[in-house]
């Protein structure tokens, strides 16, 4: 196989992943930016895309067909009230409150409090009810979301910087050295604030932020 044969199959099968769990063209860029720095498919190699896939696996939106069919080949929900808790669950990830990110992890939470075996399988109440739990457990890792997505996402990265400085990770705890690290760490090549962000730079520099917190939390516990 020539490695042009290998891009192409890793493309079609990056864009085949994309769209069976609905993934809009923003969303496929922002991970392909936060993954290997490249937004543009047409400049991806055949590894790129096999890193991105193995991002969609590793946070439990996406399994390949062998794996779904001994899940029973149940599709992601894709509901607004699936998708408001996977945000939620997914912050919560980054503030090092949950240890797994996956759909499955997510899905056990909500089981506990329902005791119903998938997303999609719970009414509105019980949505509601579990979109508060989290919420509630958001509020006490130091996270207020907000019902503006942008905005929520913006609180987020104080919030992990907070919890950076009281882990010692960083020194300065105001929004200024935040705003500094945006560019030292690479989410922007030019001086900038949150508030400056686009989406795709926002959830870039929550996945960031997040790793480093959870290493700094795993170094105080050793």
């Amino acid at each position: 196989m020539t490695p042009s044969t290998d891009v192409q199959q890793a493309r079609k099968a990056w864009f085949a992943a994309c769209r069976e769990i609905k993934l809009g063209d923003e969303e496929r860029k922002a991970i392909q930016s936060r993954i290997c720095g490249k937004d543009s498919a047409s400049t991806m190699t055949a590894r790129d895309f096999t890193r991105c896939l193995s991002d969609l696996k590793d946070r439990g939106l996406w399994k390949p067909s062998h794996a779904r069919k001994r899940a029973g080949n149940r599709p992601m929900a894709a509901d607004p009230q699936s998708a408001k808790m996977r945000a939620l669950w997914l912050a919560l990830y980054h503030l090092g409150a949950v240890r797994d990110p996956a759909e499955s992890a997510l899905t056990a939470f909500a089981k506990r409090m329902t005791g119903k075996d998938a997303l999609q399988w719970l009414d509105m109440s019980q949505g509601n009810r579990v979109i508060e739990a989290l919420k509630d457990w958001c509020v006490r890792e130091g996270f207020s979301p907000s019902r503006d997505g942008t905005v929520s996402k913006q609180l987020l990265l104080y919030a992990l910087w907070a919890k950076l400085h009281a882990l010692g990770a960083v020194r300065i705890a105001d929004t200024a050295a935040l705003d500094n690290w945006l560019t030292t760490g690479r989410i922007s090549p030019h001086t900038t604030a949150v508030t400056m962000l686009s989406e795709q730079q926002l959830d870039q520099a929550a996945e960031k932020l997040g790793t480093w917190v959870r290493r700094a939390a795993a170094g105080r516990k050793n």
